[in-house]
């Protein structure tokens, strides 16, 4: 596109935004030629639009560009960073600890600037509401629901209220409390009564009767039972390929266990193995960290902790349960603290001691 006057650009942008149509603003202004007179605009807006649009990295790449020419004293621009990192990962995976942090950090920085400026709150509430997912810390919880409450005194958005009840949701979730319950309901309750379709202040009612019902109908905890765990650490071969197992067959002792019928499997590629794929020695330290963290975790929620199987360049954790009310949460709260390793988990059902005896046992000790 020829060259045009920074004048007639912000005229086009200006209707485009009056119609609500951003994937125009940003196929018009990838158009435009940079110059010293448009640039900063053209940048500016487009990194609000990629935004806007949902297309984080395009947005981050231009913003950064921005906020170095301001030097960091736009908190609008602290604001749609922080919203970038915020949401990058929306679709295809979880927050990462370093984005979380650098959304602290635009949040708090626009904050700075200019404390009645609302969405700097939301950004900053929904990376605390992220960070308390994973560490489960009270104050992490009081801080986001702080700064929703801070969004709605400054904004009057009546949607805050629907974040709220959905961060008592969570809550809700983890330890069941009647009169958060009723806090939570009366919150949607303006939503709901206005007639309209709310998708998110029904998803959130539907939600919050979900949690109630699940702990009115919640089946009394099995105690795991009890023995002496007898570890045994061995190498074999396992379908064709050179295999580490680790065992605890103090197990075998009470087998079956009728009552733990759930098998939880945890993946984790290995970073450092050797031709045949086995574990090296310079990674067994993090991959303990990790086995240890993981079996004090789900020991929360009484899972048997049975070892791994080690091959083919992939550690298999293997734990024993009843059906697990939080697994995802507390898988994640592990990994989250391990960034460096990507991780699948599955929950098996049926003959799942066999890979007990089966697999895991040496034959000598199972004959």
């Amino acid at each position: 596109m020829s060259t045009i006057s920074l004048k007639e650009i912000k005229k086009v942008v200006e209707q485009h935004k009056k119609d609500n149509n951003r994937y125009a603003i940003v196929n018009y202004l990838t158009q435009i030629t940079f110059t010293p007179e448009n640039e900063f605009y053209v940048r500016s807006e487009l990194g609000r639009s990629y935004n806007n649009r949902g297309d984080h990295e395009h947005a981050l790449k231009q913003l950064l560009w921005v906020d170095q020419q301001e030097q960091g004293k736009n908190t609008s621009t602290q604001y749609h960073l922080a919203y970038a990192y915020l949401n990058r990962h929306h679709y295809h995976s979880k927050i990462t600890l370093i984005d979380n942090q650098k959304v602290l950090d635009y949040s708090n920085k626009g904050i700075q600037l200019d404390k009645k400026y609302a969405p700097n709150y939301y950004n900053r509430a929904e990376a605390y509401k992220s960070i308390w997912y994973y560490t489960g810390d009270p104050e992490d919880y009081q801080k986001a629901l702080a700064d929703y409450q801070t969004y709605f005194k400054l904004s009057k958005d009546e949607e805050a209220h629907i974040w709220i009840a959905q961060l008592y949701a969570k809550e809700l979730d983890e330890t069941y409390d009647e009169q958060l319950f009723i806090e939570a309901i009366a919150l949607l309750e303006k939503h709901l009564k206005k007639g309209e379709y709310n998708w998110e202040a029904s998803r959130a009612k539907e939600r919050l009767d979900q949690i109630k019902e699940a702990a009115r109908d919640a089946p009394s905890i099995i105690p795991i039972p009890s023995y002496i765990a007898n570890w045994q650490t061995y190498s074999d071969e396992l379908y064709g390929k050179p295999c580490e197992i680790k065992v605890d067959e103090g197990l075998q002792t009470f087998l079956p266990i009728t009552d733990f019928q759930e098998q939880v499997w945890v993946a984790i590629p290995l970073k450092n193995v050797s031709e045949e794929g086995l574990i090296q020695d310079a990674e067994r330290a993090i991959i303990a960290k990790i086995e240890n963290a993981l079996t004090q975790k789900l020991a929360i929620e009484n899972a048997i902790y049975s070892g791994y199987i080690q091959k083919n360049g992939r550690i298999d954790f293997f734990f024993y349960s009843n059906p697990i009310k939080h697994l995802e949460r507390r898988i994640d709260q592990v990994m989250y603290h391990f960034q460096q390793y990507s991780y699948d988990w599955e929950v098996n059902k049926g003959s799942v001691w066999l890979d007990y005896t089966d697999l895991m046992m040496p034959e000598a000790v199972m004959a």
